[in-house]
């Protein structure tokens, strides 16, 4: 059995920091953030980043799970 800190997902969302989306686009980060709970093991949200939008790194963060530096991740988008 898991601990409660141990869960592999659930519960969990995927929104962004706005200011550590390139060029510090807060509409741009809020579009693609997941802000809906998922509540299930496996569960995913997938965005896509449009082709318009600035090259660079997307930090987002899980908020029922963040204290510190925990539960944050980074994608970064290229042009092909």
């Amino acid at each position: 059995m898991l601990g409660e800190q141990d869960h592999p997902l659930a519960p969990t969302t995927v929104p962004l920091f706005p200011e550590a989306v390139p060029g510090g686009d807060k509409a741009l980060a809020d579009s693609l953030s997941c802000k809906k709970l998922m509540m299930n093991p496996g569960q995913t949200h997938t965005t896509q980043i449009p082709a318009d939008a600035p090259e660079g790194d997307y930090k987002f963060y899980c908020a029922p799970h963040r204290t510190g530096d925990s539960y944050i991740g980074e994608l970064t988008s290229k042009a092909p």
